[in-house]
Order: structure tokens, then C-alpha cells, then sequence
């Protein structure tokens, strides 16, 4: 647990199980499809739907592949039965700044699997792609299971190809979606091995409204023949075994908690981090506590063995806030060294809340994890609900550190960036306001000419309709 100040909190890794990561084939078919138009770079484009009716989308990601072309996935919905399903589009590379759009399609189906395929997230592996989310059971709050696709890429021109049998994907780990939605992360080695982190509900604490949950992980594996075949995974794995996080607001029933994120650093190390929370009806809490839990992994001999464990919020490491600690992000900075960013705000109500921005770069070594918490900006009160991304980008002869953000105020929803290693203000990104957007996601393609891929979700231009469209801007 979170305990008072200047005492280390008791959200320790667990030993982790042998995991065992094998290789299988990658997958050479090439799909026929034409591209639907040309996207330029600095061009706003809403993602084609479905069809005319497709019901609103949200929860977009994205990934650049080695060769600079872009896959986009989100959580969509079902026409008739309106069940969350996993949607997808490519946009292949053609010139220095420009991309052809592909077809929208169905990655993960929730009428094929009689349930909700929520909360995608992708890695681009090489050339390919890879997408995991979560599939919950309709009929069962506490039956969830971790699911994943694979996404070749041709070298001829044409569409990528979607392996994803029956619509169902391949099996990764079964969990317990209670609660926090499961709420799955990617991350990938140069290697092509794949670490799929999430959260799972263990039980619910004294109080009526605290829960508790682990973080779970499982490897697994892509490569190399002419046919389709599942991934080579290992056995999942427990790698924090207690994550408290209680009920911030009132009837929080369907929402994502603990949100982790993995990264590995460019030594080959995991490092994850993710939210934890303790409300004061906790047996023994003298006052809310929350903090963003990080730690550190290695990947060796098919194994992601426990290394370091920390917990941070604005009031420093080993320490908790009264303040809600959420949406901790990461981001591979170099050897030895993530970029993290997270959010603050007071967690009395959804409005008003004076949110705060933070981020910091997160050094590891022999000594263990080391960071210093760097406050991003000062307290509006009529700015609510931030969401904020990290990004690093390789300049010529440095490297940058910034963060995108969602703010909502009185002159509406709009997405800015921060130069964070040379200290400079938010700055509005483009003409967004049209479309309201809201949770922006963000990779950036850091070979020969470089570019950053931006997805948010949005109304339509004209449309009363908030948070209902995907839309990508690459700058």
C-alpha cells in the first residue's frame, strides 16, 4: 500500500514465472485492396468509417513501422448489436510526404466472439505490426481475456493483411477485466519479442468502493514463414501482484484503473509503470494516497525477471499525494533511460480540478531508478481532465524531449505540444478546434525523414457530435 510520507510503499514486484518465447511463422500474403486516397503530410484526416452508420469510435493508437508507414486501431462499434469491436487502418508510405489510405477493416470482431474487443493497443515489429486488446465477456463482469493480431506488410505495393482468425485473434492470457477494463499495453525489443502488460482485478478491499488488481504480463512472439500461424508465448506472469486503486468519483462502474504502460529502454529493459490509489475509508489510511508505481525488468533467457521498484508522485520518490497520480506514459529515451509523464489533479469531481502535467526522465542503473519530477505547467482550475503523452524525437546532434496533451477549458477541447527539454510553454498543434479532440496518442518515425503521426478522436467538422470520429494529422 501507499503509506505516508517519507516511508516506501508496499507495491512490490513479485517473482516472475519462466516465460518461454519461441519463434513461428510471419506471414507473406499480400492483399489486392487499392488505396481509398493520398494523405499529405500537415493534412487533418478523418478516418474513413465503416459505413454511413458506423456508430462513434474512440481509444485510437498508432505505430510507424521501419519503413514509415502508419497503422492506426481503435475501439469501434457493431452496427446492429452495437459490441465493441477492434477497427484498423493502414497507410502505406509512397514519397517523402505522402501516404496512401487504405480501407477501414474489422481486426477483432465482438459479434464473431460474442463479446467486447475493447482498448486495442499496436507496436510496429520491423515491417509489421502486432495489436493486442481486450475481450470481455458479455454476459460475465469478471471473464476477460488478453487477445492479439498480426499485421503483415508486403513489400509490393497494396493494402497490409490482417491475420486474425474467425475475427477472434489469438489467445494470449486470460484475466479479470473487473473493474479497470483490463486496459492493455505493448511493447517491443528489437528482437520482435513483444510484451503484453495489463491490469486484472484481485478482490475488493474493506471499504465499498476499493479494489484491488496485479499487473500481469505475458511474451510472446512473430516470425518467420510463408504461412499463418498463432504466436510462440510464454506462460503469464504476475509483475506487481498488489495495485490498490479505488473509487475516485462516485459510481465509477466501466473505467480503465492501474492503466499500465511498458517501454523498453534501448538496453533491453522493461520498464513499466501504472496508477495506484487508496481512498481514506481504506482500513488504516489516515488519507487518500495515490502515486504512479514504476519498475524494471530484464528479458533474459525467455524470462522477464523483477530488478527495481519505485513509487513517484509530485511530492517525490518513495512518496504518495493526497492528489490523484494518473495516465502514466513512457517513452524509450537511450541506454539506461525512459521518458515518463503523468497527470495530477484533485479527483473531487470531473470539473474544475486544476489539473497538472509532470514528466521526468527516468535513469536505471546498477543503483537502481532514479528520477526527478519536473511540473509541466501551473494550475487552471478550468481545465479539466488532462490526458498527456510523452514523446522523443532524435534532432540532428540532440535529443528532444516533449509531451502532447488533451485539455478541456472554456474555449473547448484543443491538443498541445511542450519542448520540455528546452523548457518552453504549451503550444496549440494545428487548427484541431474544428473537430473538439480529445486523447491524442502519438509515434514518431525517426529514420530519414523523420515525422510524428498524431491520432485523436472527434467530432466530424459540422457535426454537434463530440468524441464520435478518428482522426490522424502527421507533422
Amino acid at each position: 500500500m501507499i503509506e505516508t510520507a517519507m516511508t516506501l510503499p508496499k507495491v512490490l514486484p513479485l517473482p516472475v514465472q519462466p516465460i518461454f518465447s519461441l519463434f513461428c511463422a510471419a506471414l507473406l500474403c499480400v492483399s489486392a485492396a487499392t488505396a481509398q486516397r493520398q494523405v499529405n503530410k500537415g493534412e487533418l484526416v478523418e478516418i474513413p468509417r465503416l459505413s454511413v452508420n458506423s456508430p462513434k469510435a474512440s481509444h485510437a493508437v498508432v505505430a510507424c513501422n521501419e519503413e514509415g508507414d502508419i497503422y492506426l486501431v481503435w475501439s469501434g462499434k457493431e452496427e446492429v448489436t452495437n459490441l465493441t469491436q477492434v477497427e484498423g487502418a493502414f497507410l502505406r508510405r509512397s514519397s517523402r510526404d505522402r501516404w496512401e489510405l487504405f480501407d477501414t477493416k474489422v481486426i477483432a470482431s465482438g459479434v464473431a466472439s460474442g463479446g467486447d474487443c475493447i482498448n486495442p493497443d499496436i507496436v510496429a515489429a520491423k515491417e509489421d505490426f502486432v495489436v493486442a486488446w481486450t475481450w470481455m465477456n458479455s454476459n460475465s463482469i469478471a471473464d476477460g481475456e488478453i487477445n492479439c493480431a498480426f499485421i503483415h506488410v508486403p513489400d509490393q505495393n497494396g493494402d497490409a493483411s490482417i491475420h486474425s482468425p474467425g475475427g477472434l485473434g489469438y489467445h494470449l492470457a486470460d484475466m479479470n477485466p473487473r473493474n479497470c477494463n483490463g486496459m492493455v499495453d505493448l511493447a517491443v525489443n528489437d528482437d520482435n519479442e513483444v510484451v503484453a502488460s495489463y491490469a486484472s482485478f484481485t478482490g475488493n478491499g474493506v471499504g465499498t468502493a476499493n479494489f484491488n488488481f496485479s499487473v500481469e504480463g505475458v511474451v510472446f512472439e512473430f516470425s518467420g514463414s510463408s504461412t499463418a500461424n498463432p504466436p510462440q508465448k510464454g506462460t503469464p506472469q504476475k509483475l506487481v501482484n498488489w495495485i490498490p486503486f479505488d473509487e475516485i468519483f462516485a459510481d465509477e462502474v466501466t473505467v480503465g484503473r492501474v492503466l499500465p504502460d511498458v517501454v523498453f529502454d534501448k538496453s533491453g529493459k522493461l520498464v513499466l509503470a501504472c496508477e495506484a490509489f487508496l481512498d481514506a475509508d481504506r482500513d488504516g489510511m489516515p488519507s487518500r494516497q495515490s502515486a504512479i508505481h514504476v519498475s524494471t525488468y530484464k528479458l533474459n533467457n525467455r524470462s522477464l525477471n523483477a530488478e527495481d521498484s519505485i513509487l513517484v508522485s509530485s511530492q517525490g520518490i518513495g512518496v504518495g499525494s493526497i492528489k490523484i497520480q494518473q495516465r502514466p506514459g513512457l517513452v524509450q529515451q537511450e541506454k539506461n533511460k525512459v521518458l515518463l509523464a503523468w497527470v495530477e489533479h484533485k479527483g473531487n469531481s470531473d470539473f474544475n480540478q486544476g489539473v497538472l502535467s509532470f514528466a521526468s526522465t527516468v535513469k536505471l542503473s546498477g543503483a537502481g531508478i532514479t528520477l526527478d519530477p519536473a511540473q509541466l505547467d501551473t494550475v487552471d482550475s478550468k481545465k479539466t481532465r488532462e490526458y498527456i503523452v510523452p514523446m522523443q524525437f532524435d534532432g540532428p546532434g540532440n535529443s528532444d524531449n516533449y509531451a502532447l496533451r488533451s485539455v478541456r477549458g472554456q474555449s473547448g477541447r484543443k491538443i498541445q505540444k511542450l519542448n520540455i527539454s528546452q523548457g518552453q510553454t504549451w503550444q496549440d498543434l494545428f487548427d484541431f478546434d474544428q473537430i473538439g479532440p480529445w486523447r491524442p496518442a502519438v509515434d514518431v518515425f525517426q529514420e530519414s525523414n523523420p515525422f510524428q503521426a498524431i491520432t485523436v478522436e472527434g467530432r466530424t467538422p459540422g457535426s454537434a457530435a463530440t468524441s464520435q470520429r478518428i482522426h490522424l494529422w502527421i507533422d
